[in-house]
């Protein structure tokens, strides 16, 4: 077995992330993961630097649990682990924590390995790292 990957990913929280109820809404954290996203899948080496891959990662599989509030102003660190890899999907674990390191949120995913010209999923390229349990 590979040494896992593992990432983090640090920003601020934008005025423009609060919601109604005064905490920064739902779908701004799943935008923090996102950039945490780009950023393992680039050190996993899947990730082009290009806005329009033709080659890629598309998520296939995301689930979520928030476990408390984000408030402005304030910051955020999402961590990162690749946990498994399977023939063409791999399956990454987002950790979020407030500027306090308090945990708010955790995700877990499956990423596909895509063709976007063609429309169908690639294997996985030969040099990625097996780790952990297969996603497939």
């Amino acid at each position: 077995m590979d040494t896992p990957v593992t990432t983090r990913w640090r920003g601020e929280i934008d005025w423009a992330d609060v919601d109604g109820m005064g905490h920064v809404n739902n779908l701004a954290v799943l935008r923090y993961i996102q950039s945490a996203r780009i950023e393992i899948c680039s050190r996993l080496g899947v990730m082009p630097v290009r806005v329009a891959p033709e080659v890629g990662p598309i998520v296939a599989h995301i689930e979520i649990q928030y476990l408390a509030p984000l408030f402005y102003p304030g910051a955020v660190t999402v961590t990162s682990r690749l946990v498994g890899a399977g023939h063409t999907s791999f399956t990454v674990e987002h950790t979020v924590m407030d500027q306090g390191g308090r945990v708010v949120a955790r995700e877990r995913e499956v990423l596909v390995n895509y063709d976007y010209r063609a429309g169908h999923k690639l294997p996985l390229p030969e040099d990625f790292p097996r780790c952990g349990a297969r996603a497939e």
